[in-house]
């Protein structure tokens, strides 16, 4: 219901072609992008990334990266021309204007590439 409604971010876009062209499951590889996207916001709106990562309990982003690291293992191998392919096809996405701010494809590439970092 709620994507019914608000729809969803960055996040989402990126995450299909994990799924469709790695078969990672859809919630893992929003998690695995996660961080990243949230590292991106915070550069532009730090508020409200604060006030997520500190309801959460932790200091920073970077803290926020490394609790999901641990909680999502290894995680699987990917090429740069793949993450250039997909930053093509998410920044494509009905999902993007949706951000509250609105990445670039070589905002999304930076963040599949911090992401499998």
């Amino acid at each position: 219901m709620v994507i019914a409604q608000t729809g969803t971010t960055a996040v989402h876009a990126m995450g299909y072609s994990l799924t469709y062209f790695h078969h990672i499951d859809h919630g893992r590889a929003n998690g695995l992008l996660l961080p990243s996207f949230l590292a991106f916001l915070e550069k532009q709106n730090p508020e409200p990334v604060h006030h997520i990562v500190d309801i959460m309990g932790l200091k920073s982003t970077a803290a926020f990266r490394d609790v999901i690291n641990r909680l999502l293992g290894e995680k699987e191998t990917i090429t740069n021309e793949e993450f250039r392919k997909f930053s093509g096809i998410a920044i494509k996405a009905k999902n993007i204007p949706g951000c509250l701010t609105v990445p670039t494809e070589e905002d999304l590439y930076q963040m599949y590439v911090e992401s499998f970092s």
